[in-house]
């Protein structure tokens, strides 16, 4: 047996990703397993798909086990998504972590990683913090100083993402084996997304025979502005301040400038935005405002992080991974949230009930209201309805 985990938000599943799956196989892993954010995903963005469908056609183009990410992992920093996917794969029992790259060097990648964790650019970071240079162009600088190489590649968000799991692995899980995987020149999923949004024809950009041959209509964040507006003029300041990941002085500035909103939230995030707080992460304040996750929420999770793994689809192969994973003890499954709600363990409770907020966030325009508790995973050879 050879399990590979890889961490994906299949925002949504593409050639690129068809491309990591087959090659995964090339390598000899006979076993796939992804952790899939949910309604709302790193970049401060809703999925612009239901995660039943995403996570559908990823199973039907060759991945075994999709599992969902928690929100407090899939909606937050580099630094905590990457933590969370690294838990992800223990509990998984897989061994081999990999994930995409974008023209790097992987003894770059190490000698960064190595950096980091020894505390070796603390001291740098800092001084140039303290000139407002942002923190990811001060660890670039940093780690150019330091080794006198060339650390341009990490402004791409998914190398910052690859850093971020090396850290995360060689912290809290050393037995997992990390491989970079160069990615291949297929349009991105922000592409894809950009031309769905704009009303434009993406049939050749995807591999609609795993949607079953149609997709739904998208879903932007857009929709959210004047819901965003109120929450923001309604909610006491306290509250708005006390938002994760939210830097000190935003929470007012957020308030101050909500009238932007009625001009749309990508204009909001653009005039909110600056040199030290960019515009996914002022997204990712406003979704988790809205779901009332605080900073208090984030020290806790990270003491007491969830025991569970909540699938959301499989093949026949996933289905016998999960049978391993319950044999070894190795998580709580969760197939269908009633089932096992009084089961779980506190940390599992509270992280379920954010994730069940997150979801009715994103259905606040259908026709459904706490569907996190009736959702039905998708098996391979099933049938499945585009919501």
């Amino acid at each position: 047996m050879k399990r590979v985990y890889i961490p994906c938000e299949f925002n949504p599943f593409h050639y690129g990703h068809k491309y990591l799956t087959d090659t995964l196989k090339e390598r000899g892993f006979t076993q796939i397993a992804g952790g899939m954010s949910g309604p709302f995903v790193q970049r401060g963005q809703c999925a612009i798909f239901d995660r039943k469908i995403r996570a559908a056609a990823a199973v039907n183009a060759g991945v075994n086990l999709i599992i969902q990410l928690p929100h407090i992992y899939s909606c937050a920093n580099a630094e905590l998504f990457a933590r969370g996917h690294v838990r992800l794969a223990l509990l998984t029992g897989s061994d081999c972590f990999a994930f995409g790259t974008q023209d790097i060097q992987e003894d770059k990648l190490e000698r960064a990683a190595d950096i980091i964790l020894k505390g070796e650019a603390e001291k740098a970071i800092a001084e140039k913090i303290k000139v407002n240079i942002p923190y990811p162009a001060a660890r670039i600088a940093a780690l150019e100083e330091l080794t006198g190489w060339d650390y341009g590649f990490l402004k791409k968000s998914n190398n910052i993402l690859a850093l971020e799991y090396l850290i995360a692995i060689r912290k809290f899980a050393p037995s997992l084996s990390p491989l970079a995987v160069p990615r291949r020149a297929f349009p991105s999923a922000s592409e894809i997304r950009e031309e769905y949004l704009a009303g434009r024809d993406i049939s050749s950009m995807l591999p609609l025979e795993y949607y079953e041959g149609r997709l739904p209509a998208p879903r932007s964040l857009e929709e959210y502005s004047m819901i965003f507006k109120a929450m923001l003029l309604l909610k006491p300041a306290e509250a708005v301040a006390d938002t994760a990941d939210l830097p000190r002085g935003l929470g007012d500035r957020l308030i101050a400038k909500a009238g932007i909103l009625s001009e749309g939230l990508e204009r909001f995030a653009e005039g909110v935005s600056g040199k030290t707080t960019t515009k996914s992460r002022v997204r990712r304040s406003l979704i988790n405002c809205a779901l009332n996750v605080t900073k208090e929420d984030i020290r806790y999770f990270k003491e007491n992080p969830p025991d569970y793994i909540r699938l959301l689809a499989a093949d026949d192969t996933g289905r016998k991974m999960l049978n391993d994973i319950k044999e070894n003890n190795l998580a709580n499954i969760i197939t269908k949230l009633p089932d096992v709600i009084k089961k779980l363990t506190e940390p599992s409770l509270r992280a379920v009930k954010i994730d069940a907020a997150a979801q009715n966030l994103w259905d606040l325009f259908e026709m459904r209201v706490n569907e996190d508790y009736r959702y039905t995973p998708y098996i391979k050879g099933t049938a499945y309805d585009l919501k």
